[in-house]
């Protein structure tokens, strides 16, 4: 292979590599919008992801509010925040899309997952409720398959792309390398019996 063969395959890597980042950060951020969607229901009453997290929510129809701020929820979102950071940083900075950024969005996004199921167990209610009257929403259990898509992505781009694609363009340039290095070496060991003929 030519030194251009080379310099197109990394080329293409580098489009294939950036574009996984920003499916990952895509899914997360849709994950992300879920929190204004609802995250638990009672009856016909949807309290959003907002609410939920941070506190509100009307009780009713009364003034009372429904919940009061949670921890476990609003980490369930500050999560995906962090894996949104972590993607837009490797997107920006090359050199920091390596094993470690990746192993913290991936467990970012899958920490999210489990979360995201549990707003109901999580949820502080600010007035006194049965529990087991409310429901899980939809929005939540959309941004659960939404953080688990993302997680994927993010899996695939490790293993494939970082582990197998990219190392490829390495390893050719070394085996090529190498194979001049060999060819160079007979050379210089023709040279030697030629010159020793010659004596």
């Amino acid at each position: 292979m030519e030194d251009k063969d080379f310099e197109e395959m990394s080329k293409k890597e580098e489009k294939i590599v950036i574009a996984t980042i920003i499916v990952e950060i895509a899914l997360a951020l849709l994950a992300l919008l879920t929190i204004f969607l609802p995250a638990i229901v009672l009856g016909k009453e949807n309290y959003e992801g907002l609410y939920v997290a941070f506190g509100g929510g009307s009780n009713g129809g009364m003034i009372t509010k429904m919940f009061k701020f949670s921890f476990m929820n609003f980490l369930c979102y500050f999560l995906i925040v962090v894996a949104l950071v972590i993607g837009f940083i490797r997107l920006a900075v090359p050199k920091l899309d390596n094993k470690v950024t990746k192993i913290i969005m991936l467990c970012s996004l899958l920490l999210s997952a489990i979360l995201f199921p549990l707003a109901r167990l999580l949820a502080v209610f600010a007035v006194n409720v049965e529990r087991s009257a409310f429901s899980l929403g939809w929005g939540n259990v959309v941004g659960c398959l939404l953080s688990i898509l993302a997680a994927i992505v993010v899996v695939l781009d490790f293993y494939f792309i970082s582990v197998r694609g990219l190392n490829f363009v390495d390893e050719t340039h070394d085996i090529k390398n190498t194979l001049e290095n060999e060819e160079h070496d007979k050379e210089i060991k023709e040279q030697e019996k030629t010159d020793t003929l010659e004596k």
